[in-house]
């Protein structure tokens, strides 16, 4: 599966009052091109969408361009929320969006979901983890559950935003027949 990753856009940043939002769009319509000509399978973006909790309305234009752009073209997105941004107000609408193909995350509820996409070698797992503020630092607890795996020598870290799953069937490097899974 061709994977496109992006972070920190921060999409509505103003520096020294000069708005970078000019430059954010030609940077998206870069990401576009790239997923046309690399012929991308799925965009991540992890984190910092927006400058700011309450960002300015061309930047929430701008990326509503770019998510139906992306809708438009069947490239499913995985969208996680970071600390800039107001996990509340990413998260309207995503159960809708999600029909579409655009997969939201952006409060943490708790639990992380699972969205499943398909290649040429069978399906592919994403585990969807926002940013996560703790409130009430003695109830945070310092690692979050994350789902079984027999590979624990590529497991990342508590502070992994995405978890890539691809479960395979068939020989392997000497494995028996039987279907494993495999952390990418």
């Amino acid at each position: 599966m061709r994977i496109l990753h992006t972070a920190d856009l921060h999409l509505g940043k103003t520096v020294n009052e000069f708005s970078m939002l000019e430059d954010q769009k030609y940077l998206l319509q870069q990401l576009l091109d790239v997923t046309a000509e690399k012929k991308v399978d799925a965009v991540v973006i992890s984190g910092d969408i927006y400058d700011r909790s309450v960002p300015p309305e061309d930047a929430v234009s701008l990326l509503d361009g770019f998510l139906t752009a992306l809708s438009k073209r069947g490239i499913p997105v995985l969208l996680v929320s970071g600390n800039h941004d107001s996990a509340e107000r990413l998260s309207y609408g995503s159960k809708l969006f999600a029909k579409s193909g655009i997969h939201i995350a952006g409060a943490f509820t708790g639990t992380m979901p699972c969205v499943t996409l398909t290649d040429a070698f069978g399906p592919v797992n994403f585990y969807l983890l926002p940013f996560r503020r703790c409130r009430h630092r003695p109830r945070c607890p310092q690692h979050l559950p994350l789902p079984p795996v027999r590979d624990r020598r590529r497991e990342g870290s508590c502070a992994i935003r995405f978890r890539v799953q691809r479960r395979r069937g068939g020989r392997h490097r000497g494995e028996s027949g039987k279907q494993r899974l495999r952390s990418l």
